[in-house]
């Protein structure tokens, strides 16, 4: 194992699932660096967010509130840039929530070897109850962004001051998961009202997908792996990991499979990121312990859990 730093939790990271000390955290995003081979995860309790080397250890990258950090949501790492993204919100559960800054959120991005604030970033400006979801980046390093409380995504071009709208407030029911193409020509979203749909970045086009026979509302976390999306379907239970397959063009979905389905140790599993063949993801995100009032019911948390799951297609 590495040296020990201070307020690091220390752990094996094995082939399979790794934990987290802190059963707090109430985890939602991960990122993985693939310069450094560290993984990211986020803390919407604890307002932080914690890397794991890859040997294991497990370190604060952002310290509790740093920078003004609030909850700390989706993450995504810009290999060229080398900064790591992430959203924040001023959420219930988070530690040192005031009402009256309840919904206010941004971007921030931290470079990723020195975990330094290189910039931070509000919603575009205009929108009444603009808050800031999950994220994704694009190939030419465009950050996009969706906003499950007005229905639109957003977009901050490579250089740009500001976030535009992508998609106006209303167009979705509640976009949450991002996967950009690798071409640079579309964006997947994962409506959690209405299934996945398809971003002409071109024409700035959306329409849903057509899809098998099977539910695929409830999906969070959303990522694009070769031929296929791979889905985090949390509002449907049991809570599954879904490949969706596209057709040639990626105008629709051709096949639904399941990668996993009722692991036991899924508690409300969030997002993932692509790694090589595997997809690692959180799986027990916790949110279902958190009461109405954003206090926890700790009796009933466990150690946070990101499992690894083949891609093996």
């Amino acid at each position: 194992m590495g040296s020990i730093f201070p307020g690091m939790n220390r752990q094996v990271l094995s082939p399979g699932p790794f934990t987290l000390r802190e059963q707090d955290l109430i985890t939602e995003g991960i990122a993985h660096d693939p310069r450094s081979g560290a993984f990211f995860v986020s803390s919407v309790r604890r307002r932080k967010i914690v890397r794991v080397a890859p040997n294991g250890a497990a370190r604060d990258f952002v310290t509790e509130g740093r920078d003004g950090l609030l909850s700390a949501l989706s993450l995504a790492v810009d290999p060229t840039a080398r900064v790591l993204w992430v959203s924040s919100a001023s959420l219930p559960p988070m530690l040192g929530f005031r009402k009256e800054e309840e919904g206010r959120s941004f971007a921030a991005a931290f470079d990723l070897s020195t975990g330094r604030l290189v910039r931070k970033v509000g919603p575009p400006p205009g929108i009444a109850k603009a808050q800031f979801g999950d994220l994704a980046v694009g190939p030419k390093g465009t950050l996009y962004v969706s906003d499950p409380v007005t229905g639109g995504i957003y977009l901050l071009a490579k250089g740009a001051r500001q976030f535009q709208v992508l998609l106006e407030a209303g167009t979705l029911g509640s976009p949450q998961g991002l996967a950009a193409a690798t071409d640079g020509r579309s964006l997947f979203v994962a409506d959690y009202a209405q299934g996945i749909a398809r971003i002409d970045l071109e024409r700035r086009k959306v329409a849903l997908l057509d899809t098998p026979d099977v539910a695929l509302t409830g999906i969070d976390g959303l990522v694009l792996a070769g031929d296929s999306l791979v889905g985090i379907q949390n509002g449907i239970r049991p809570h599954k990991v879904l490949r969706l397959r596209l057709s040639p063009d990626r105008d629709r979905i051709v096949d639904v499979s399941t990668i996993e389905r009722g692991n036991p140790h899924f508690d409300e599993p969030t997002l993932g990121v692509v790694v090589g063949k595997d997809l690692y993801y959180v799986a027990n995100s916790q949110w279902g312990h958190v009461r109405d009032d954003g206090t926890l019911d700790t009796a009933r948390l466990t150690k946070p859990v990101i499992l690894k799951a083949p891609l093996d297609w």
